[in-house]
């Protein structure tokens, strides 16, 4: 839904192992988007159907340089649970994930230092996955209230379950 822009944002969370990732990619992929992670750090892709893939530690300002240097691309934070869990973060990405028509982004500081090239405002018009293992309820509301939650926690029987699907998959 997020990929056809029919929502701004989704919430995957489960615990590790469970194919969270391998799933969302592959629903990219076949929604016709490319994965532009890889191409040049701060490059350009005006019209551009893609997604990126970030993975890892963001500071709340490297975050609201990945919104707007992507503002209309989907951007997949995998296992990127800080920006889940600063304030500073989570109200940026409450701008970006709002459900209004115009998505306006706000980074309003002194001490912005020497980045003349990111602007103090901009329109977020792409969308957000987020892939956690962390438990859904200690994912801020304000987020889960922004985002289609999916939570695929399993008991330990149905992760047997799966993982036996998985391996007997042709794809695998």
């Amino acid at each position: 839904m997020v990929a056809n822009r029919e929502l701004a944002s989704t919430l995957v969370t489960g615990e590790g192992g469970l194919g969270k990732t391998y799933t969302v990619m592959k629903s990219l992929k076949s929604s016709g988007l490319d994965d532009i992670t890889k191409m040049e750090i701060g490059a350009k892709f005006a019209g551009a159907k893609g997604y990126i893939v970030v993975k890892g530690y963001s500071t709340p300002k490297g975050l609201f340089r990945t919104l707007y240097e992507n503002r209309n691309q989907i951007i997949v934070f995998d296992d990127c649970d800080n920006v889940l869990k600063d304030p500073t973060a989570v109200n940026i990405l409450k701008a970006a994930l709002d459900s209004y028509d115009q998505r306006i982004v706000s980074w309003n500081a002194e001490g912005w230092g020497n980045d003349e090239d990111l602007p103090k405002t901009f329109e977020f018009m792409g969308g957000v996955i987020f892939i956690s293992n962390m438990p859904k309820h200690k994912i801020p509301q304000a987020i889960r209230s922004r985002a289609m939650c999916a939570d695929v926690g399993m008991t330990r029987a149905e992760v047997v379950e799966r993982m036996q699907v998985i391996v007997e998959s042709a794809e695998f």
